[in-house]
């Protein structure tokens, strides 16, 4: 059971990866929690982009899950932290470009 951290990272990116392609192919404002919060022009166009960004979210725990079958859980950990941060960093600034 050394790999089970990968495992874990690869089916939480496999889930995440999974929604996104839902909200992708459905463009229903409503598959989104609280979308109601959101001010929404263009609801196809902004549930095309939040799954866009869901999707790179899910990046991160896939190389995470990668890194952690080479070099070890506690690399696989950090880098998973830091590609968090990356793409969430990322997905804000493809969001700016819709509102």
């Amino acid at each position: 059971m050394e790999y089970g951290f990968s495992i874990l990272l690869f089916c939480f990116a496999g889930m995440l990866l999974l929604y996104a392609g839902l909200l992708a192919l459905g463009k229903d404002p409503k598959m989104i929690p609280r979308h109601y919060a959101a001010k929404i022009k263009d609801p196809k166009a902004y549930t095309r982009q939040i799954a866009k960004v869901i999707a790179l979210v899910a990046t991160a725990p896939l190389h995470s899950g990668f890194v952690g079958l080479f070099l070890g859980p506690g690399v696989a950990a950090v880098v998973l932290v830091v590609g968090i941060i990356l793409c969430i960093w990322l997905g804000t600034r493809l969001m700016d470009k819709v509102q």
